[in-house]
Parts: structure tokens; C-alpha cells; sequence
């Protein structure tokens, strides 16, 4: 895989939105790309051809893919389009984990909210599996991202989950991870469509079907901090950059946290 394209400029046009998007608020900060934002596109739209090898197709996913071929070539150019954006969006929210249990790669059964609420850092994203232009940037980001954690990365855990579930068994997506060498740590997750949808909406990340999807990423450091959302394609550089400034933040904020306990203490 190359190494990614440098990250997009940090200049900023700050908008805060203080609205209610079910229970969550939000900062919004809209990245604005730097005069290298063209070759970052390039790279975009190059990903789609050069992280995801040709695997042997069964006649499961023949059929498949014959009876979902015209919707794919319409819903895939909306999102072949989504490539063309420059920058992206970056939001702070409130997100309550809904109680659903779902099912990674492996056939093991999950609780979402247990795997959201551990103590180690968390980036999600939402994929399927046949999906042939977003799907697999988001997805090569999150195996380039990784790699730049170093020695790190197990401090981090990576969740994908497939919204595409009636397709998407746990075959597929170990399938899937093998396709983008997936480390340990990153689970990719599949259940009901009942189970799917309802995670989507308490992410406000439904659109109605699969093929309306936007490519958003989420990242999670503290119980007590909120998530970060970015919509649009960050690369690993900026991905890796944010998880480190959260992590700076959230550690200062329990230092100062820890110092006025004593404080309090002391003076009691």
C-alpha cells in the first residue's frame, strides 16, 4: 500500500451548531484542503483500484452480484462522486451506544456497548462489503492507520460495521479483512437489520439504504469525552493525528480533574 498523501491543511472555518440531532450536540469545523488536496484526491480515487485485490468469486456472490448490479452501478456513481470532495467535515457529539448484541468477523457474538464503552480508544466506521468506491478508502485508512500507530495500534481498537447485514455474514467480513490485512484489534461487525439500523440512527449516520451511505468516521478516547466525527476522507496521517491530540486532551483533563480532588481534599 503507499504511504498516504500529506495530511489536508489545519486552517479552519469554525461553525457551532447548537442544535439536537436526537440526543447529540454538536461542534462543527469544516477542514479546508491545502494546495495539496488534489494529489489526496488523486490518491482517493487511485485506492479504489489498488487496495483491493481480486479474490475468487463463489457462486453465492455471483448471484448476488447479478441481482444487485443495476443498483450498485447507480448507487456507486453517487458515491464515485463523493470522492471528488475536498477536505472534510469534523463534528464533536454525544452519542448514546445502543444495548444490541452483533457479531464480528470471527462468529463470535458482541455487545456493542461493552466494545464502545472498554477503556481502550475507538475508531468506527460503517462499510459493506460489495461496495466498490467509498467502502474501501474508509477501509484502507483504517489498515494504513494501523500500521502508522506502530507500536500502539493495540492500544486502539478499530470497529466496522456492515450495513449491508443480510449479505455480510461473518464469512464475508473475514473475508473482507483478510482482503485489507486487518490486525488484531479491528473488529468488523455484522447482526440484524433491526440491530444495524438502530446503531446507525443513534450515530445519525442513516440514510435509508446502503447505496445513500456517507463515508463518516468516528473516534472515541474517554467514557466522559465526546466523539469525534469526520465526514469525508481523512487519511491515516490525520487520523492517527487526531486519536493523539484527543489523547493529549483527555489526559490533561484528568490531571486537572485529579489535582482539584486533592485540592478539595486537602481542604476538607
Amino acid at each position: 500500500m503507499s504511504k498516504a498523501t500529506s495530511p489536508l491543511s489545519r486552517q479552519t472555518l469554525a461553525v457551532v451548531i447548537s442544535a439536537v440531532l436526537g440526543t447529540s450536540t454538536m461542534m462543527v469545523t469544516a477542514q479546508t484542503p491545502s494546495a495539496g488536496a488534489g494529489q489526496a484526491h488523486d490518491h482517493h480515487q487511485h485506492m479504489i483500484h489498488a487496495v483491493t485485490p481480486e479474490q475468487p468469486v463463489g457462486a453465492h456472490d455471483q448471484h448476488v452480484g447479478h441481482q444487485a448490479a443495476m443498483q450498485q452501478h447507480e448507487g456507486h456513481e453517487h458515491h464515485a462522486a463523493m470522492l471528488n470532495q475536498k477536505g472534510f467535515l469534523r463534528a464533536e457529539a454525544q452519542y448514546p451506544v445502543p444495548d444490541v448484541m452483533l457479531t464480528n468477523q470471527d462468529g463470535e457474538h458482541v455487545s456493542l456497548r461493552q466494545l464502545l464503552a472498554g477503556s481502550k480508544p475507538v475508531m468506527l466506521n460503517y462499510i459493506f462489503t460489495s461496495c466498490t468506491t467509498i467502502c474501501p478508502v474508509l477501509s484502507a485508512s483504517f489498515a494504513h492507520t494501523q500500521r502508522k500507530l506502530g507500536d500502539e495500534a493495540d492500544q486502539v481498537r478499530l470497529v466496522s460495521i456492515s450495513i449491508d447485514p443480510e449479505h455480510d455474514t461473518p464469512a464475508r467480513l473475514q473475508d473482507y479483512a483478510r482482503r485489507f490485512r486487518a490486525a488484531e484489534g479491528w473488529e468488523l461487525l455484522t447482526g440484524s437489520r433491526e440491530d444495524i439500523v438502530t446503531v446507525q440512527k443513534a450515530f445519525d449516520a442513516f440514510r435509508g439504504d446502503k447505496m445513500n451511505h456517507i463515508p463518516l468516521t468516528f473516534l472515541h478516547v474517554a467514557d466522559d469525552s465526546p466523539w469525534i466525527r469526520l465526514e469525508g476522507f481523512p487519511s491515516a496521517d490525520e487520523l492517527v493525528g487526531e486519536y493523539r491530540r484527543q489523547m493529549k486532551q483527555s489526559r490533561a483533563t484528568a490531571a486537572q480533574t485529579g489535582s482539584a480532588a486533592v485540592t478539595d481534599e486537602a481542604g476538607s
